[in-house]
C-alpha cells in the first residue's frame, strides 16, 4: 500500500513538473480569433515588453494599460510615421517594422528574436485596417 502511494506521488509530482514552464503562452488564435487589443496586448507581451517597457530606455512603451495610448495615432519622434496610423497599416511604424523585418535589417522586430509568424502579422494588419479599436 504504502509503495502504491509512493509510485502514485512520483507520478503526480512529475507531471506536475512536466507542465510547468517559464515559456510565455498566446492568449489567442490569431488565425481564427476575432480582433480585439487584448490579442495585441498578448503579441507585445510575448515579443516586445521586453526591451519596450516603462522602465527601458526602448519607446514606445508596450506595457500592459498604458501600451494603447502610447501607440495610437502618435507620431514617431525619430521618422514621418505613426506608431500605429489607425487604417493605415503600411504608414504605421510598428507594423513595418514587424512585417518588413526580413527585408531589412533596420527595421528588425522583435530585436534578436525570431521574426513574428505571419498569423499575428496578418493579425496586427487586420488591427489596424479595422481602426486600430480599444475593444
Amino acid at each position: 500500500m504504502f509503495r502504491k502511494f509512493n509510485l502514485i506521488l512520483c507520478f503526480t509530482f512529475g507531471l506536475f513538473c512536466i507542465s510547468c514552464t517559464t515559456e510565455s503562452i498566446d492568449i489567442c488564435d490569431y488565425k481564427n480569433d476575432p480582433i480585439s487589443y487584448d490579442c495585441i496586448q498578448g503579441i507585445f507581451d510575448m515579443n516586445c515588453v521586453e526591451c519596450h517597457n516603462i522602465s527601458g530606455a526602448q519607446k514606445p512603451y508596450l506595457d500592459a494599460g498604458i501600451s494603447y495610448q502610447n501607440i495610437v495615432d502618435k507620431d514617431v519622434e525619430w521618422n514621418e510615421y505613426k506608431y500605429i496610423y489607425p487604417e493605415y497599416p503600411y504608414l504605421s511604424h510598428i507594423f513595418l517594422a514587424i512585417s518588413n523585418s526580413n527585408l531589412d535589417e533596420n527595421w528588425f522586430m522583435p530585436k534578436n528574436r525570431p521574426k513574428l509568424s505571419q498569423d499575428k502579422i496578418d493579425y496586427m494588419e487586420a488591427w489596424i485596417n479595422a481602426g486600430a479599436p480599444l475593444n
